[in-house]
């Protein structure tokens, strides 16, 4: 009877123990990228070379695009991404793919054959991934002029769904 007791008491502990980590969890994605507050600054090394901070963007708006070559959806979602950087970089659009755990080499050879002229960064040690809590991917952040998040979208974006997110974060 004591071993059952014991049993019982041991499972409790270890199911109240995991529902606190995932609360944990989710409250601290939560916390990290809200719509209406500031972005978190990041610096990262550029595929061209260079590096790109966002805090330096300010006065312009910006899309933060995560994404990986293994991620069919972010693949798909990339000329729509470029055809939108193209029509609108005149007018202060910036956009900054965050390639997600992978290599030089791969990745360049995802950005050649898709024709992508955007600032690619490389985060190999996941530093601005686990910064911007981006789980799943693709996740798609648009930042105003302001250095503000005016949204956040996960999954895949129709060519429609950039643009009138863009028309959100344009500089006037």
């Amino acid at each position: 009877m004591k071993n059952r007791v014991f049993q019982w008491i041991i499972l409790l502990l270890l199911l109240g123990g995991t529902g606190w980590v995932v609360y944990y969890n989710l409250a601290q994605a939560q916390e990290t990228i809200k719509v209406g507050k500031e972005a978190p600054d990041f610096t990262i090394k550029l595929l061209q070379g260079g590096s790109f901070t966002l805090s330096e963007q300010r006065g312009k708006g910006v899309i933060v695009n995560f994404w990986a070559t293994y991620c069919p959806p972010c693949i798909r979602e990339m000329p729509a991404i470029e055809r939108q950087y193209q029509k609108y970089k005149e007018q202060g659009l910036v956009v900054i793919g965050v390639n997600t755990g992978e290599g030089r080499v791969t990745v360049q050879g995802y950005v050649n054959r898709l024709g992508v002229t955007y600032p690619i960064g490389l985060d190999p040690n996941f530093e601005v991934t686990n910064l911007y809590k981006t789980d799943p991917l693709p996740r798609t952040i648009f930042i105003d002029p302001e250095g503000k998040v005016k949204n956040v979208i996960l999954g895949e974006m129709k060519e429609t769904t950039i643009e009138e997110n863009i028309a959100q974060i344009l500089p006037k």
